[in-house]
């Protein structure tokens, strides 16, 4: 096994570097002149029997301990089968949570999206597949959810989940962008409806600063993301290379094993030569000595040049073969260095923790802080101001409408005054009119024809009383109309009550909605 834990085929001629294979082979192309002149003896071949039989000996030990390892290597392979199995069922079940998560957010955000889709009809704006509002002007959210996820993958779960969660952002992202712009555009409204003072003015200088340092930050936050797809875009390209990198040491490896092969065959090939050239199976004899009289002189020089063209073959395969295993250890190192920089990138990709422990991050974070404290700060200010303004609204309406219960009750008692004063008039009246008739009346004594006039006059003071019952009961009505004035000055005064402790009341209820409404915004930028 190699370092990238792929199985190496070893070459039979010094390709694993062990020494004896080495010195099997420097034994097996052993040159002509330093190979003994004079036949094998008894002893040589005893020699050589034992040789053979010590070398089987100790291929039969290096065979039972490859079989050793290859059953050490067959139960490790069980064992990871079985670890594979139960990470695939865990894989399988995170897979099927993740998807019902996925399914779970993207019903909350459609929901999410379609409530606040109608708030952003407000300014010229784009409308998406899915109902959601996009402004045309150069929006962070927008162009973050165009971009897409940085990651890609051909397989279709991937795909699959991509997409979901493509929607989910989608939609989360356009609602708080409709959020976003409906609170722009009733913090403008609000600064629209300000009265013209100096606490107005400053408190549109801050609102201007505070929206012109978020835009900033959505601008470096829109940097940072450009940033972010720049080192994807590299570590696809680091992926690409590496994967040209993988497909060109395939290819070095087919040819290493094509070679192999044909060194197989060569060594196949003089084997098979060494075997015509001793039919004994001892130490092929290629050139003519005393017990071989009998080859011919031109057959031999045939078959040592065969054979040094052999060995030079060898030695060429060989050569070959080295530089073929420099160039695969290179490229195997180039590999491996190629892997450590796509790990180290995706180390730095995936750490959130160093990303946000970076100084850029903290500095955007405190400035985000800031502009969130500011602007809590302003909308608190602008709720007081409109509570105050909405006691004022009141305030004014109660003076109002005390004025106008306190106008009734004088005017009341104007009229009443009026026609106590004309009672009155009429009253002297009568009793001038009386005294006159009195005076008549003895006059009339006096005269022809008084009992007449005394019949008259009695007439007249007989018909006194029922004018004075009348201007007693008109009396009593006015004085029936005095106490309804003081029943109404007191109902107004307790009506007057009442309406302070309503105005009280809804003063608390304001208070109650202006902490609910704040409470509600920080939860919403918690959410965000």
């Amino acid at each position: 096994l190699d370092e990238a834990g792929q199985l190496v085929r070893p070459g039979p001629m010094g390709s694993t570097g062990e020494p004896d294979q080495k010195r099997r082979l420097s034994d097996s192309f052993v040159s002509p002149a330093k190979r003994p002149a004079l036949p094998p003896s008894s002893d040589d071949k005893k020699l050589d029997f034992a040789v053979l039989k010590y070398r089987n000996q100790k291929l039969s030990e290096q065979l039972a301990v490859h079989k050793f390892e290859y059953h050490a290597l067959e139960g490790k392979f069980d064992d990871l089968k079985q670890k594979q199995k139960a990470h695939h069922e865990t894989q399988d079940l995170a897979n099927k949570s993740w998807e019902h998560l996925v399914r779970d957010l993207k019903a909350i955000s459609v929901c999410k999206s379609g409530f606040q889709n109608p708030s952003c009809s407000a300014g010229p704006s784009n409308v998406s597949t899915d109902g959601a509002c996009i402004p045309k002007d150069k929006d962070f959210l927008s162009r973050l959810v165009e971009t897409g996820a940085t990651e890609s993958s051909g397989c279709h779960l991937e795909n699959h989940v991509h997409s979901s969660t493509t929607d989910v952002l989608q939609n989360i992202l356009f609602s708080s962008n409709a959020s976003w712009h409906a609170n722009k555009k009733s913090l403008l409204d609000l600064f629209a409806a300000l009265p013209e003072n100096e606490r107005s003015r400053e408190l549109r200088t801050t609102g201007t600063e505070l929206s012109l340092q978020l835009n900033d930050a959505i601008q470096e936050l829109s940097d940072l993301h450009l940033k972010h797809r720049r080192l994807t875009e590299k570590h696809h390209e680091e992926r690409y290379l590496n994967t040209r990198s993988k497909a060109e040491q395939k290819r070095l490896k087919e040819e290493l094993a094509s070679a192999v092969a044909e060194l197989e065959e060569s060594n196949h090939k003089l084997a098979v030569l060494k075997a015509q050239g001793d039919p004994t199976h001892g130490t092929p004899i290629l050139f003519p000595t005393l017990g071989n009289k009998s080859l011919p002189e031109d057959n031999v020089r045939d078959k040592q040049k065969e054979l040094q063209d052999l060995e030079a073959c060898h030695k060429e395969f060989t050569d070959l073969i080295s530089q073929r295993l420099v160039e695969i250890r290179r490229l195997h190192e180039d590999r491996i260095e190629i892997l450590n920089k796509l790990s180290t990138f995706q180390n730095t990709l995936m750490d959130f923790k160093s990303i946000s422990s970076s100084k850029a991050f903290q500095v955007l974070k405190d400035q985000l802080q800031k502009s969130q404290a500011e602007l809590d700060h302003c909308r608190t200010l602008l709720e007081k101001l409109q509570v105050n303004k909405d006691k004022l609204i009141w305030q004014e309406r109660e003076v109002n409408v005390k004025v106008d219960l306190s106008g009734i009750p004088h005017r009341v008692s104007l009229n009443c005054e009026s026609s106590i004063a004309v009672l009155k008039q009429n009253r002297e009246k009568v009793v001038d009119e009386k005294n006159m008739l009195a005076l008549k009346l003895e006059k009339s004594s006096r005269e022809p024809g008084r009992n007449q006039i005394i019949s008259e006059f009695k007439a007249l003071v007989s018909s006194l009383p029922g004018e004075m019952g009348a201007m007693q009961t008109e009396l009593s009505k006015c004085k029936d109309d005095a106490s309804e004035l003081h029943s109404l000055r007191a109902e107004v005064h307790s009506v007057s009550d009442i309406l302070a402790r309503k105005e009280h009341t809804i003063n608390e209820s304001l208070c109650r909605s202006a902490d609910a409404g704040s409470e509600t915004r920080d939860l919403r930028s918690r959410g965000l």
